[in-house]
């Protein structure tokens, strides 16, 4: 069986993209009451800057990418904050490299969010 067939051929197999369908949350009007919101709740200045992954926390998606470079940002802008939005089998790998790291104070693991569009829309 090939996976690949000549130009115009249908071949089988289907790609599926990953991430979020967001066109619904975006293509609401904005409420102004929105505005760092999500940064109240985490405890984050509104107007610190905030670095968001969202996503599962798995080696192929990257968060410890993210983590090793939360001490470089921080000498740029110490106010500068990490939220990781999302569950996985790194979790405390992540969160005991950030300790490892003395950034912990600027990383927040703020768990899953599932369905939560007024929470999704905030964070966008």
């Amino acid at each position: 069986v090939s996976l690949f067939s000549a130009p115009g051929e249908p071949s089988g197999t289907s790609i599926i993209h990953t991430g979020i369908h967001a066109d619904a949350d975006l293509a609401k009007e904005w409420k102004p009451e929105w505005s760092g919101e999500a940064k109240k709740e985490l405890g984050i200045d509104p107007l610190a800057p905030m670095f968001l992954f969202l996503g599962r926390l798995a080696s192929q998606r990257g968060p410890d990418l993210l983590i090793e470079a939360v001490p470089f940002i921080l000498e740029a802008r110490g106010d500068a904050r990490f939220v990781l939005v999302g569950e996985g089998h790194m979790k405390a790998e992540l969160e005991g490299r950030a300790r490892e790291l003395g950034v912990a104070h600027a990383v927040v693991f703020a768990g899953a969010l599932r369905g939560e569009a007024k929470k999704r829309r905030t964070l966008l």
